[in-house]
């Protein structure tokens, strides 16, 4: 049996809703985000996970099982949304004072 979602975007259901949860608990744990910003940061987690997740799996030296494809979903979403909040706040720093470190 296909799985629709995976065949409309290339993606495992599983793995999508382990990056969401990523994104939720990311929510809950760092407070101080807007309502939009939890939302976007719920998705950029979804997404990423949805696609890298079966990348990292394949590169994972042991037998592969569900519940590996959850963890790596899981981490790898937590991971871009910390990554992407990262550049973010650089780049605006970076607006509000460009100038090199160090100078």
């Amino acid at each position: 049996m296909s799985d629709p979602f995976q065949s409309i975007l290339g993606v495992k259901a599983s793995s999508v809703l382990a990056g969401l949860a990523g994104g939720l608990v990311r929510s809950l744990i760092l407070p101080g985000l807007t309502v939009r910003q939890a939302i976007v940061s719920c998705i950029i987690g979804a997404l990423t996970a949805g696609y890298l997740t079966p990348a990292a799996v394949e590169y994972w030296p042991f037998e592969a099982s569900q519940g590996i494809e959850g963890a790596f979903g899981y981490a790898i979403g937590l991971s871009a949304m910390l990554i992407c909040e990262g550049v973010i706040r650089a780049a605006r720093r970076w607006r509000d004072d460009p100038k090199f470190p160090g100078k």
